[in-house]
């Protein structure tokens, strides 16, 4: 049966206890979701205790900057030159090369402890967006290739991935043929002379003023309004005729012809993607890769049932699949 999405104290929250949650989710998904949890409760302590240690470390590299500086001024002075004062230099030099080495360790170590078991901000933000939806639970067989390891298996999915990511974003690149180039711009001659358009209506009616006398007939011609400097710093609403538009309107025709001859100059690239196409080959390029993250997590968790311990997952692995579930 379609389940709903659950959310719990260890993500969103919310009242849901850990039996509800039980229901929600398979055991192996819950399991991970509380390592996670735990992963980045201790991750944020390591990482204020590193950031103390790092503003400490900052004072000591001052003090021994500011003893290095009244050193060089006595150099530079004369006031020493002597064997001790040059070995007392460096010293300090070394000491201050020690505490920025050791500076740019704890930094490291604290941008890498972001890392943890799951994405849980991602996944968060993938409750609250479709905590309402029903889905069913989705469990992908691991099997693993003659001679490979898991390690090997995950690193060859990851590479797939990367490909995949990148063959998406390329799409974004490939130029559009004439076919769809012709279409663009005559959808966009078309929407201007459609502000363009004079209306002859007003040429069919009778028109009187009050005296009921029969009044001049006349085009209705599109305009817009602009405010222009009145008298003193006022400025007024102003109705001027939208020009370019009813130049475009009459001359429809003839400019789609002179653009499409423009256009035709350009030679067209042979790794030209329709509109059409380039929305086929996305879907096809996302579907492989959500594919591929279920096989990644499949292989993931024999690795955590054999070793005991949760390997860390990419911080943007696709939440359904983490999570071993499809929408219904």
């Amino acid at each position: 049966m379609p389940r709903t999405l659950a959310t719990g104290p260890f993500i969103s929250g919310r009242s849901n206890s850990i039996a509800e949650m039980r229901e929600k989710y398979s055991p192996a998904t819950l399991a991970l979701i509380v390592a996670a949890e735990d992963q980045y409760r201790e991750i944020n302590a390591a990482t204020a205790a590193n950031f103390a240690r790092i503003q400490s470390l900052g004072e000591d590299k001052q003090a021994e900057q500011t003893k290095l500086a009244a050193y060089e001024r006595d150099i530079k002075a004369g006031m020493a030159h002597d064997q001790d004062t040059r070995k007392t230099v460096a010293d300090i030099e070394r000491r201050i090369a020690r505490l920025t080495s050791e500076q740019k360790r704890l930094q490291d170590k604290n941008s890498r402890g972001k890392r943890v078991v799951i994405n849980l901000e991602a996944l968060r933000e993938f409750e609250e967006e479709n905590f309402s939806k029903r889905f069913r639970l989705v469990e992908m067989a691991a099997e693993l290739p003659t001679g490979e390891t898991h390690e090997t298996v995950v690193a060859k999915i990851r590479e797939r991935l990367e490909a995949n990511l990148s063959e998406r974003a390329g799409l974004a690149k490939l130029p559009l043929p004439h076919s769809d180039v012709f279409t663009a711009m005559e959808n966009e001659i078309d929407a201007l002379a459609a502000k363009g358009r004079v209306d002859v209506a007003p040429l069919f009616k009778v028109h009187r003023d009050e005296r009921g006398r029969e009044t001049a007939r006349g085009l209705t011609w599109p305009t817009t309004s602009r405010f222009e400097r009145g008298i003193g710093d006022d400025f007024a609403p102003v109705e001027v005729l939208r020009l370019q538009e009813i130049f475009v309107y009459f001359g429809a025709d003839h400019i789609k012809e002179t653009l499409r001859a423009e256009i035709k100059k350009r030679s067209e690239n042979t790794n030209a993607l329709s509109q059409a196409e380039r929305t086929a080959k996305r879907a096809e390029l996302d579907a492989e890769r959500m594919l591929l993250n279920r096989q990644e997590e499949a292989f993931l968790r024999q690795m955590d049932g054999a070793s005991g311990d949760f390997v860390p997952r990419r911080m943007n692995a696709e939440i359904p699949a983490l999570l071993q579930i499809e929408f219904a």
